[in-house]
């Protein structure tokens, strides 16, 4: 696994959670970095993308294989589960994992078990609901209050986001 001397950024959720699409939308590029897919399961390994700006190399976005696809093999599945546990756990560049969540699904045990993973090992970490802009104000209202109580989160989690409509793409630090 590459080394660098900039901060990593790690990019985790469940498959067909609109990792890629969040990736494209803030990289700030007017052509995509990621490759969205509407077939789950089809990241199956880590890619990373350099970010900077003119003065330099600023960060490394780094897009984990998304778990809990039922359509792969077990054994591929549990592979996937260990290599992003090891990754969010030893790796000392590591400085935030961004959790996405889909806003638009009841709150999912292995989500609740990330973040309680990411708890427990002290790591940075946010929760991000995406796919915002495919339900009405008040269904919104209602899915980051379910997710913030089922995953225990603090007031400003989740973040709402939408790849379509730019929602959260400029929300400030948690």
């Amino acid at each position: 696994m590459p080394s660098y001397s900039v901060p990593e950024v790690a990019f985790v959720g469940r498959s067909n959670v609109g990792k890629s699409s969040l990736l494209n939308a803030i990289s700030g590029l007017h052509k995509a970095i990621a490759v969205e897919s509407k077939q789950p399961g089809r990241t199956q390994m880590m890619n990373q993308f350099l970010c900077g700006d003119a003065d330099g190399d600023i960060c490394i976005f780094t897009d984990l294989p998304g778990y809990g696809y039922a359509k792969i093999a077990k054994d591929i599945q549990q592979r996937i589960s260990r290599f992003v546990n090891e990754y969010i756990r030893e790796r000392g560049a590591l400085k935030m994992t961004c959790l996405l969540v889909d806003a638009r699904r009841e709150p999912q045990a292995a989500d609740v078990q990330m973040v309680e993973f990411l708890n427990e090992i002290g790591g940075n970490y946010v929760v991000v609901a995406t796919k915002v802009d495919k339900l009405s104000p008040n269904e919104v209202d209602a899915s980051m209050r379910r997710l913030q109580e089922a995953m225990h989160l603090p007031p400003e989690m989740p973040v709402r986001f939408s790849a379509v409509t730019g929602e959260g793409k400029r929300h400030p630090p948690v």
